[in-house]
């Protein structure tokens, strides 16, 4: 028996896989104490089965308590294997100790979460130092893609696309993208100065018989889609489409880069948010197993 509890308010994903798998959905009640802290209180049984919690780990704090507490809960109650489904894996900017004074978050945030949990699954973890997620994860930790996905709505929605990443990092994602569509891509440079004060380097010509579309695996400040999409002010193709993995950005934001020129801004469901658009449900339904535990 497999049962799925969603901790993050991301139902419509949770629902999806269960669908998808024919896993239970749990229920759970939850609330707060007048003084702030958590109350859980399990609804389904757990007994020898194999639950996995979907918590996305943006905006990580609170949820991490959340993670700890219903391990623990459906752990004391008998399930067999308690696994983490992340399609967002938070703390993971800080992988290294750069200035005296420092902590390596990721390294102490992985040895706290491995604790309670059997398995970790996510979808393209933001990996600079880190090569692997098993460097620092002492269970195993599946790193999916949402590139192959992210081709196939590309396929089915837009005609003669021409992918575009804005920077080295995003290179891996763009070139599998661009070989799935049988599609030309560029990759341009990018110099960071701070989190709001990016560059992004000049694009090569960009036919007008094609649909730009820029890919990147998070948008969060949108600076460096936002120096991207402005360039194409001077390009003679069609109005850009903005696609991130990981949407992290808000209204604002996704203002800011509609003025600018981009026809729409989407984003894959790992977290719930407005510009969702490309469902992941299947991809990481298809890793809901313990074989490797």
């Amino acid at each position: 028996m497999k049962i799925m509890y969603c901790l993050d308010g991301h139902q419509e994903l949770a629902r999806a896989i269960c669908e998808s798998r024919q896993i239970i959905y749990g229920e759970y009640e939850q609330r707060l104490f007048p003084d702030g802290e958590y109350y859980f209180r399990n609804l389904s049984n757990v007994e020898d089965a194999d639950v996995w919690l979907l918590c996305s780990l943006n905006q990580p704090n609170s949820k991490f308590i959340k993670i700890i507490f219903m391990a623990e809960m459906i752990r004391q109650q008998g399930a067999k294997r308690v696994g983490l489904v992340s399609p967002y894996l938070g703390y993971m900017r800080q992988d290294a100790v750069f200035n005296q004074g420092e902590i390596n978050t990721a390294q102490i945030f992985a040895s706290a979460i491995t604790k309670y949990i059997d398995k970790l699954i996510t979808v393209d973890p933001h990996l600079h130092r880190i090569l692997d997620l098993n460097e620092i994860y002492n269970i195993p930790a599946i790193a999916l893609s949402a590139a192959e996905t992210v081709a196939s709505w590309i396929k089915a929605n837009v005609s003669q696309p021409y992918i575009i990443g804005p920077d080295s990092e995003s290179e891996q994602w763009v070139k599998v993208i661009a070989k799935s569509l049988d599609c030309g891509y560029q990759v341009q440079s990018k110099i960071r100065r701070g989190d709001y004060d990016v560059s992004i380097s000049a694009l090569s010509k960009v036919s007008e018989h094609v649909t730009p579309i820029l890919f990147d695996d998070i948008i969060s400040s949108g600076k460096t889609m936002l120096g991207l999409v402005e360039q194409f002010k001077e390009q003679p193709c069609k109005a850009p489409i903005c696609i991130c993995t990981h949407a992290l950005f808000n209204e604002s934001t996704y203002k800011e880069l509609i003025n600018a020129g981009a026809s729409v801004v989407y984003s894959t469901n790992t977290i719930k948010h407005f510009s969702n658009h490309i469902n992941l449900a299947k991809l990481i339904a298809s890793e809901l197993h313990f074989n490797d535990c």
